[in-house]
């Protein structure tokens, strides 16, 4: 079935397993290690897969930022969920000035090449930028929809999210070609 330029299909919904190994692992080790209550973590994730779907129409993850919750984990529950949310808050509130006032794009062309194909590579934009070629995710689009993501999804209990490239990977691996596969994987978070 088709709707809104999304399918849903087989297909898609085997291309939403794409990225539960990453996605996993971190949620289990903010409710695990943090205390970070489930609830406000999943509607968070499910409110945006939704939302990211039906905008992009392409494959796009939400993952735990990975370097936030890397640091959540080995902390050993040092780290409160007051402090994981701020975290998110604060880095959310940064990706939307950025991408707000177009700073995101004066800081990648002020940035040496190296640099940013290091940033690229490490943040999986590269794999972002070129999207579908009918459906193409722009660096400010990506900075602004980190920072909406980030402030709303902290607001309502959930933790530091960003779109990963191994995510997006493991999405088209399985067979997701469409928006609907994002869609469809928030039946998870509920």
């Amino acid at each position: 079935m088709r709707i809104a330029g999304n399918e849903y299909s087989l297909r898609e919904t085997a291309g939403a397993f794409g990225d539960l190994g990453t996605l996993i692992p971190f949620l289990a080790g903010y409710v695990i290690v943090a205390q970070v209550d489930p609830t406000g973590v999943l509607v968070a994730f499910g409110l945006f897969k939704i939302v990211t779907g039906l905008v992009s129409r392409t494959p796009v993850p939400i993952q735990p930022m990975k370097a936030i919750g890397t640091a959540v984990i080995a902390s050993g529950g040092v780290l409160t969920p007051a402090a994981i949310w701020a975290s998110g808050f604060f880095t959310g509130a940064v990706w939307l000035a950025m991408g707000l006032t177009g700073a995101v794009g004066w800081v990648a062309k002020m940035t040496s090449r190296p640099v940013i194909q290091g940033l690229v590579l490490g943040l999986g934009l590269g794999f972002l930028l070129q999207g579908i070629s009918d459906r193409p995710i722009t660096v400010r689009g990506v900075a602004i929809d980190h920072g909406v993501m980030n402030v709303i999804g902290t607001t309502i209990g959930g933790v530091p999210m960003c779109h990963g490239a191994g995510g997006m990977a493991g999405h088209v691996r399985f067979g997701a070609r469409t928006g609907g596969s994002s869609s469809s994987s928030a039946r998870w978070c509920s």
